[in-house]
């Protein structure tokens, strides 16, 4: 689902909203396949654009395409992917910027940030009952992954169990997209 209807992924047309889907989240964006490639002109005279800057990312091709594939996961959260991304490196790589694309393209209101340390806690994943995407800009460094059954759950989209405060707990089956950003591997 986006702004203006549902995109057929696998016929790449554009369908209108109707009462036959059910969604619970969608892109904020409207998608229109006429327009073109934007490029912002920086104040010092520079440009950026995102297919140029997605380049400078790595110089493996297959990295790059990899970037691309995330980008087109996080949009189709009822995919079942089996994956996360986890986005590693030192800082200043362009992590942070990235994520923010993610989030932009999904919407912030379609977007939960559950560090791994919070995969295991009682009701820190409450929010999964209404987003489409897990999008963490910052994990704890050396982190330890003490509990690690949510989080594999969340990733494979089993059934789990919320614990919502003062509610009676729940069982989900998430649809969601994650992605992890850290600067030391867990």
């Amino acid at each position: 689902p986006v702004n203006n209807g549902v995109f057929d992924y696998s016929t790449k047309e554009l369908h209108e909203f109707s009462p036959e889907y059910v969604f619970t989240s969608k892109s904020p964006i409207d998608y229109d396949d006429s327009i073109a490639l934007k490029i912002f002109t920086e104040e010092d005279g520079s440009t950026w654009d995102v297919e140029s800057w997605m380049q400078t990312l790595s110089d493996d091709p297959q990295v790059i395409c990899n970037m691309w594939e995330i980008l087109s996961a996080v949009l189709r959260p009822n995919v079942h992917w089996n994956k996360a991304a986890w986005l590693y490196g030192n800082g200043n790589n362009g992590k942070g910027t990235y994520s923010q694309i993610c989030r932009d393209l999904v919407g912030s209101e379609s977007c939960a940030s559950i560090p791994l340390a919070d995969m295991g806690k009682d009701f820190m994943l409450e929010p999964l009952v209404r987003v489409s995407a897990i999008i963490v800009e910052e994990n704890d460094e050396g982190q330890y992954i003490d509990k690690a059954a949510n989080l594999k759950s969340i990733i494979t989209g089993d059934v789990i169990r919320l614990n919502i405060k003062f509610e009676n707990p729940i069982q989900i089956q998430p649809h969601v997209f994650m992605i992890q950003s850290m600067n030391t591997l867990p």
